[in-house]
């Protein structure tokens, strides 16, 4: 497997096999543009944001703010390139077109995110599949490299089902608020998840019309204002539950949900799991990257 020097890690490990490479670790600061010849797909986890750069097929640069958890397919040979704006673990599967030309007959191009398709980013199934291939990774075991490639295949093949075929990663037209702006509206949200949030009062913190922000913020993050606050008070709340520190009800209120039965319905519409599950499950959750050469 040729990967070019540009996407091998930074602080992480690269295996290569015969038909997909792994590489598991972290990312942060700048990833300069690049392209490789196998489709690839990247599990960026919370809490990364990442602003993900690519070239269309008319040479034209754009650019699509990423937050996780999301997870991107990217066709071969597309240019592309990053830049972190907070670390995040991250898991990228390269593959060869022997074995996604089983999933994907008709070929692949430009870019699919998850968020494109309606419950995918929530997958909780591809996501602790994911973890369990990262865990299995780090324990540094020389005979497990065939599991590590038939667990990486099984996550391959579920999103390329899910992605491929559906509409790809499109490019913002028209200007999109700057990124300074959207950090500034991102810490006013996470700083007030348990009261009430207007997206007015978003739009009067950067000093815009309510439909002028709507639309600048949209083009910028991919999300709707609405959506992307329902996005937060959805992480933090995982992330309370998985301390194990924090009773349902209370997570229910620290996110904005008073109603502790309304908050579990929309935590199992979001996640396709319950608030007691990921909270009696959050051993499953991973732990810490080891130190790295």
């Amino acid at each position: 497997m040729n990967l070019p020097p540009t996407v091998l890690p930074i602080v992480g490990r690269l295996h290569c096999g015969r038909n997909i490479g792994i590489y598991c670790g972290r990312r942060s600061g700048e990833v300069p543009e690049h392209a490789h010849d196998q489709l690839q797909i990247s599990f960026l986890f919370g809490p990364g944001i990442c602003d993900f750069r690519w070239r269309d097929s008319d040479g034209n640069w754009h650019e699509q703010r990423l937050h996780g958890p999301q997870f991107l397919m990217v066709a071969p040979n597309v240019t592309h390139a990053c830049r972190w704006e907070k670390e995040s673990d991250l898991v990228v599967l390269y593959i060869e077109e022997t074995f996604w030309r089983e999933m994907l007959p008709e070929g692949i191009t430009g870019c699919s995110l998850s968020d494109c398709h309606t419950g995918a980013t929530q997958d909780l199934v591809a996501w602790q599949i994911t973890w369990g291939l990262r865990g299995l990774y780090f324990e540094n075991d020389e005979t497990s490299g065939g599991l590590l490639e038939e667990i990486a295949g099984s996550v391959a093949k579920r999103v390329m089902k899910v992605l491929g075929g559906l509409a790809r990663l499109r490019a913002p037209s028209g200007p999109k608020l700057a990124a300074p702006l959207v950090k500034m509206v991102e810490e006013f949200i996470y700083a007030r998840l348990a009261d009430a949030i207007r997206v007015e009062d978003l739009a009067k913190k950067v000093g815009l019309s309510l439909a002028h922000f709507t639309l600048l913020f949209t083009r910028a993050t991919g999300l709707s204002p609405y959506k992307f606050i329902t996005r937060c008070r959805m992480l933090r709340a995982k992330e309370m539950l998985l301390t194990g520190l924090h009773r349902i009800g209370e997570v229910a209120s620290a996110v904005g949900f008073p109603d502790q039965g309304y908050f579990t319905a929309r935590f199992k519409e979001y996640f396709n799991c319950s608030p007691r599950s990921v909270l009696l499950h959050g051993h499953l959750e991973p732990v810490e990257s080891p130190d790295l050469p």
